[in-house]
């Protein structure tokens, strides 16, 4: 079964599966081991598997080399993704993807985007507020009514803005 899971993963967590698996014959199949030290060495290492599989709940990174200053500099473009997300028009894979992931984003402060997601979602949140006012607008009215996220993240898009 282990071996198994290699195939599954990579990276570090093909790493975390290798070293685990070198953890379990040194320890759990020793014959010396104690059955409270069995019990804590499995603990450990089901904490340790559940650390590694919350890490990995990221989005996905598909999309992470899309050019943003050339959506955001078309505006018929940037339009399309707009109407996109606010339900109104059209939507590429991409875009579909976005407006899938917005709400999960605002409520969980962006926790599972990339370090280019998060990159790319200040310029295009810098580029409508300076650029485009009416469409953040509508997409503030649609995905935060109540003003809960402006009022939740106001620093950062303060910091958003100074850029």
């Amino acid at each position: 079964m282990i071996l198994c899971l290699d195939m599954a993963f990579s990276g570090p967590y093909l790493h975390f599966l290798l070293a685990s698996r070198i953890f379990i014959f040194k320890f759990i199949f020793a014959q010396a081991a104690s059955p409270f030290r069995m019990k804590s060495i499995l603990i450990t290492i089901a904490v340790l598997f559940t650390l590694v599989l919350a890490e990995s709940e990221k989005y996905t990174e598909k999309y992470d080399s899309l050019d943003i200053d050339a959506i955001i500099g078309n505006k018929r473009l940037m339009a399309a993704y707009v109407r996109c997300v606010l339900e109104k028009g059209k939507c590429t894979p991409e875009g579909r993807l976005l407006k899938a992931h917005i709400t999960d984003a605002l409520q969980t402060g962006c926790s599972k985007c990339t370090i280019a997601q998060k990159g790319g979602m200040r310029k295009v949140i810098h580029h409508l507020i300076k650029e485009e006012p009416e469409a953040w607008e509508a997409l503030l009215d649609k995905y935060d009514p109540k003003k809960v996220y402006v009022h939740k993240y106001h620093h950062q898009l303060n910091s958003v803005l100074e850029e």
